[in-house]
């Protein structure tokens, strides 16, 4: 399986940890050994071409203003819950235009 490792920057704690991105299946792993942050995340495309991203979050409110910044080009599918968040921080926004 074919794989690229990578030093960053932990987004928890800020001391290093590894990216491992397995390229040939889509799937990406960060771990940290300082404060035991992990994070993975599968990357695919669908038949229609629409690239997928799916992981685990725990801070919403980063999620949300990583998602906004992608403006249109950008859709959540789910959950639920972050679906109504994004369309409240854009209508607020929107808001100020009127």
């Amino acid at each position: 399986m074919g794989s690229v490792i990578d030093y960053i920057e932990c987004p928890n704690c800020k001391h290093e940890a590894y990216s491992d991105f397995y390229y040939k299946t889509g799937e990406e792993y960060v771990n940290c050994q300082n404060c035991g942050y992990h994070y993975s995340a599968t990357f695919k495309c669908d038949d229609e071409g629409n690239y997928i991203l799916e992981f685990e979050y725990n801070q919403e409110p980063e999620l949300v203003m990583d998602i906004l910044k992608h403006g249109s080009s950008v859709e959540v599918l789910a959950p639920q819950s972050l679906i109504n968040h994004v369309q409240s921080e854009l209508k607020t926004a929107l808001s100020l235009y009127k």
